[in-house]
């Protein structure tokens, strides 16, 4: 840090709190496009081709154990 720097700016730039915000915000966005992408695949072909299940309505996928998939809306499912 430069000891020349007022120490009110210092404060200004470090506020972790808007930081954390700041993170938390980029990462909603991030599982939002992820959602909107996951939508639109093809399950029952992503299904194929990584040996996981598709209902019509699901895709299911067992990974260390247990079960992980998504909708055909895109939303997570965790079982």
């Amino acid at each position: 840090m430069c000891p020349r720097l007022d120490s009110k700016i210092v404060e200004h730039y470090s506020d972790e709190e808007a930081e954390a915000r700041a993170t938390a915000e980029t990462g909603k966005q991030f599982i939002e496009s992820l959602k909107k992408s996951l939508a639109v695949t093809d399950l029952a072909q992503a299904a194929k081709r990584t040996g996981g299940r598709f209902d019509g309505f699901k895709r299911m996928l067992k990974d260390l154990g247990k079960d992980f998939g998504v909708d055909v809306d895109g939303n997570f499912i965790l079982s």
